[in-house]
């Protein structure tokens, strides 16, 4: 009977994936294995681009990712231990614990049913442990760090991917300001059981519950969509699949309007990610530069000229100081009398 469970159990998480992502998840696994089942023979293609593997170094099976000995990778390194950390994590009823530190492939399928599929309490256990390889309650900074580099990879992912749609490092502002500031915001949700919000050094030596972390995933919807991102890009898995299109087509606007032209955006990428989530749905697929003093000159004429009867329209502007500060126009701006602003 308990074998039935186990095996009930697991059937349950492999019934949430389609046969076709069932056999990428199998073409996957074959590859950071080092198996080489039917699948990963029939999807040898996707499983040259696999970027896991598993490393033996003194009896213990480390995942690190690589690619082919090349020092650019699609993940940085710390994101890939705390993704082996969640899937360690995922306890296998019926099966003590080992000395073997390799991933099983029930907790493999397990880890990507509940982060990619589940709710908010399925994936709670594997983010603490993402976020601390030790049990109970986790500190402010550790939550900070995990957002950071959470952050970062899912840059990192989508500019070694190519998918930054029009955006790229170079023509943008330096993201790793952007990390911070979109860390530091979205770390702001969090709050405890009794409503209080800790800030600044008081939120970082401050303990988290794990149900207080879950509450705060669950309100704030940015950690699951990364989380995603960087499962799906980074394991390269399921990541061509139509079930995946809502985390990646809406989480960075394609970018009109900059290329070639020398222009370096007031933004950074965590910052367009962040604004864009947002805006209403159907303003999240392109941004489109209409005016720059830049490119069009310190003239209010040319500012009119340039953003009039052009439909809803994100502002941001620069002062002297180097402060960055916008707003959003619902509305197509307008050129009418007694005007006041």
């Amino acid at each position: 009977k308990m074998g039935n469970a186990e095996s009930n159990a697991y059937q349950s998480h492999l019934s949430r994936f389609l046969p076709e992502e069932q056999s990428d998840i199998d073409a996957v696994f074959d590859a950071l294995s080092g198996s080489s089942g039917s699948a990963g023979a029939k999807n040898a293609k996707a499983t040259k681009k696999t970027t896991l593997v598993i490393l033996h170094l003194s009896k213990v099976y480390k995942m690190f990712l690589s690619l082919q000995a090349h020092t650019r990778e699609p993940l940085p390194e710390q994101m890939a231990v705390r993704l082996y950390n969640g899937m360690k994590s995922i306890e296998l009823p019926g099966k003590s614990a080992g000395p073997s530190e390799q991933i099983a492939k029930e907790q493999f399928v397990v880890f990507m049913s509940n982060l990619l599929k589940g709710n908010a309490d399925e994936k709670i256990t594997i983010i603490m442990r993402m976020i601390s390889k030790t049990e109970g309650p986790v500190k402010g900074k550790q939550i900070q760090e995990f957002t950071e580099d959470l952050i970062t990879s899912v840059v990192h992912v989508l500019s070694y991917r190519k998918e930054l749609k029009g955006w790229n490092l170079e023509n943008t502002r330096d993201s790793a300001s952007g990390v911070k500031a979109l860390a530091s915001q979205l770390l702001s949700e969090l709050k405890l059981a009794d409503g209080t919000k800790p800030v600044g050094a008081q939120l970082l030596e401050t303990s988290f519950a794990p149900s207080v972390v879950e509450d705060w995933v669950y309100r704030v919807p940015q950690i699951s969509v990364f989380l995603s991102v960087v499962i799906r890009q980074g394991l390269h898995v399921l990541h061509s699949l139509p079930d995946q299109t809502s985390d990646i087509v809406n989480l960075l606007p394609r970018c009109k309007g900059i290329k070639g032209r020398g222009v370096v955006s007031l933004f950074d990428i965590p910052s367009v990610m962040y604004i864009n989530s947002h805006l209403p749905a159907e303003m999240q697929h392109k941004w489109q530069l209409l005016f720059s003093s830049r490119l069009h000159g310190e003239s209010f004429s040319q500012l009119c000229g340039h953003i009039v009867n052009k439909g809803p329209c994100i502002v941001i502007l620069k002062d002297l100081d180097g402060h960055l500060f916008g707003g959003f126009a619902s509305h197509s701006w307008e050129v009418k009398p007694q005007f006041q602003g």
